[in-house]
C-alpha cells in the first residue's frame, strides 16, 4: 500500500488539530462539523479518504483510523461507504 502525498492537506498544520480526532458522540458536535467543512475544499480530500479507507479496510481497529474525521467522512460514515463499496 503506497502512501499518498497529503502534505497539501489544510489539516497540517492547522492550529486545532483536534477537530479530526473526536471520539464517541459526533453528531452535531461543532468540531466535527467543522473538520468536515474544512475537508470538504481541502485539494487532497479524496486521496485522504481512498488512503484511510485503505488503512481501515487492511487493519480493522488500527489505533487513528477508525475513529474522527478523515477524508471528510466520520469513522460511521466510512464504515458504511466501506459496506456498500462491498456489496
Amino acid at each position: 500500500m503506497s502512501h499518498p502525498d497529503l502534505s497539501a492537506g489544510l489539516c497540517i498544520g492547522h492550529p486545532n488539530p483536534e477537530i479530526w480526532d473526536v471520539k464517541g458522540g459526533v453528531r452535531n458536535n461543532p468540531k466535527v462539523i467543522r473538520a468536515i467543512r474544512i475537508c470538504g475544499i481541502c485539494p487532497v480530500q479524496q486521496a485522504c479518504l481512498d488512503y484511510v479507507i485503505q488503512i481501515e479496510r487492511a487493519n480493522p481497529g488500527a489505533y487513528g483510523h477508525t475513529y474522527g474525521v478523515a477524508g471528510g467522512l466520520t469513522a460511521r460514515q466510512r464504515k458504511f461507504v466501506m459496506r456498500k463499496v462491498a456489496a
